[in-house]
């Protein structure tokens, strides 16, 4: 139990070894708060035109009124512990999702639980809750399996061990097309892992397995035509996704006083052919996937502080540093847009609609506009050369 929780911690493993420092502007843009909910909040929530769906500490599964922050219904999820052990809510077709010791269904009308899928041998499928549709919702694990469940019993289709060893990890699995594509590692000795592909009824399509005794960083992400992953060393490969073969690399940021020798986490995040990655031991970068070429670099992070989890939403960038405030930027120019003041503890991504953003906090749950309150003079940008 000990090891499958500090699994679900990996992306913060490193996170105190180094920090980027910067100098904050007098003024900047803040958001304007629509509405807060004092109810403690825990993960990545999900929104769709009307509700946002939190899951919060106390293991429950809350649907709030997107406008105007009422609560519409609440369900346990019957998970344990001091706080849940997943931190995603998944949207799939009629169904809320979410992880906690094991996937939890809700009707996402009602909130009436629909079903709950618990792994075998008290492995965790929760902790790594991938993508879900209407037919098949897959998962990663701390004992190095892949669960395909059906999302209308869930009842499970097959599963697949990926990763060997005493100590391993599958992380959230992503759809590419008609395959499920999931990133691996095993801690045992040396670091050793990779990405493998299957087909929604099992069937292995490839494996590809990094060199150089490292791990995957995280799950993968979909970035043009590639898959892309980060490694443990903090290089970042793409593979085509009909094949498994390496199309490209990035290397990794250049060693860091402060930071752990030869080890960084980098966050990924990608829309169309734009691909952004995080680091210990530099600035978040912006990339074009065709030509591999750096767009953009933003450095003017919170001081001491580090951005683990990125998501991206129509043309923004949401950066939760681990100080516990939220830094926008422009996706494409990598422009500061605004920033949440020093009033949330915000640990997580936030969901995101076209007006508004929704993100949970220790105390809390938020709903912003989506638009600064008011625009910040001329932000400082660096364009910083890897």
């Amino acid at each position: 139990m000990r090891w499958r929780l500090a699994t679900t911690c990996l992306l913060c493993a490193w996170m105190a070894a180094t920090a980027l420092l910067s100098t904050a502007p007098a003024r900047r843009a803040i958001p304007l708060v629509r509405w807060q909910l004092p109810v403690p909040g825990w993960g990545e929530p999900a929104v769709d035109d009307s509700a946002a769906y939190f899951l919060t500490r106390t293991h429950e599964v809350l649907s709030v009124d997107a406008s105007t922050g009422s609560i519409r219904w609440r369900s346990t999820t019957g998970g344990g512990g001091e706080v849940p052990t997943g931190t995603q809510v998944r949207l799939a077709s009629a169904r809320v999702l979410v992880g906690d010791g094991g996937i939890v269904a809700f009707d996402r009308a009602s909130g009436r639980r629909l079903w709950r899928f618990d792994a075998p041998d008290g492995d965790d499928a929760g902790v790594f809750l991938g993508a879900a549709d209407a037919d098949l919702v897959v998962a990663g694990s701390p004992m190095g399996r892949l669960y395909a469940i059906d999302a209308a019993t869930g009842a499970v289709r097959w599963t697949r061990g990926i990763a060997t060893g005493e100590r391993r990890a599958v992380f959230a699995p992503v759809h590419v097309g008609r395959l499920i594509v999931a990133s691996f590692t095993t801690f045992d000795g040396p670091l050793s892992g990779g990405m493998v592909a299957f087909d929604r009824a099992g069937g292995r399509q490839w494996t590809y397995r990094f060199n150089g005794g490292a791990g995957a960083a995280g799950p993968p992400v979909v970035a043009g035509d590639a898959v892309v992953v980060a490694r443990t060393d903090g290089r970042i490969e793409a593979v085509r996704p009909a094949s498994g073969r390496r199309v490209w690399v990035i290397g990794p940021e250049a060693p860091s006083p402060r930071g752990a020798a030869g080890r960084d986490i980098r966050a990924l995040a990608s829309h169309a052919n734009q691909l952004v990655v995080t680091s210990l031991k530099g600035p978040v970068r912006g990339y074009d996937v065709r030509s591999r070429r750096q767009q953009w670099a933003f450095g003017d992070g919170p001081a001491d502080a580090v951005a683990l989890r990125i998501r991206v939403c129509g043309d923004q960038l949401y950066l939760p540093y681990s100080d516990g405030s939220i830094v926008v930027l422009d996706l494409h120019t990598g422009q500061e847009r605004w920033r949440t003041q020093d009033d949330g503890q915000f640990d997580w991504p936030p969901a995101a609609s076209a007006t508004s953003i929704y993100v949970s906090a220790g105390e809390a749950l938020w709903a912003f506009d989506s638009h600064p309150l008011e625009a910040a003079p001329g932000l400082e940008h660096r364009d910083d050369d890897h």
